[in-house]
């Protein structure tokens, strides 16, 4: 269903908000897997270069290039515990706004921003909610779903 949504938000360009979703839990508990079978929907899910998975070890602003023009494809971010920030909230409010922050070029002119229209699918050992301001309109923006035991174990 997740992998579909991030395609129907994207025929739906009216919907100027992407959506968070983060399923977190335990180690070995599927969290990946079901994202990878999320994004096999559209494309084939795997980690790397040229692909719409990634982790969150990467700069905002690799973020915002990873995302930028993506109208549907469900955007894959792995492990949240390697967020340093003790506080993402603007990172979250900035993602699900489906554009990045405004900035003007060394010559005070305004650069075109980036923006995208889909569904962010995050994993982690906890929430996101706990490393951010918790404001309600994040938590209207972002859905967690805790322990969900999506296989059995690791080599399941």
């Amino acid at each position: 269903c997740i992998g579909v949504v991030a395609i129907l938000i994207g025929y739906f360009k009216q919907i100027d908000e992407s959506l968070i979703i983060n399923l977190f839990n335990d180690s070995s508990k599927g969290k990946t897997t079901a994202c990878m079978l999320a994004a096999s929907i559209s494309y084939r899910p795997r980690f790397g270069q040229n692909t719409l998975m990634s982790t969150w070890n990467n700069t905002e602003n690799y973020l915002m290039g990873l995302l930028s023009n993506n109208y549907g494809m469900l955007t894959v971010l792995d492990e949240a515990s390697l967020i340093k920030s003790k506080d993402i909230s603007t990172l979250l409010y900035t993602l699900a706004s489906g554009t990045e922050k405004g900035r003007m070029d060394s010559t005070a002119q305004l650069k075109e921003t980036r923006v995208w229209n889909t569904c962010i699918l995050s994993t982690g050992e906890s929430a996101l909610e706990e490393i951010s301001n918790q404001n309600s309109g994040l938590k209207v923006r972002s859905l967690e779903y805790c322990d969900i035991g999506w296989t059995k174990d690791a080599s399941h």
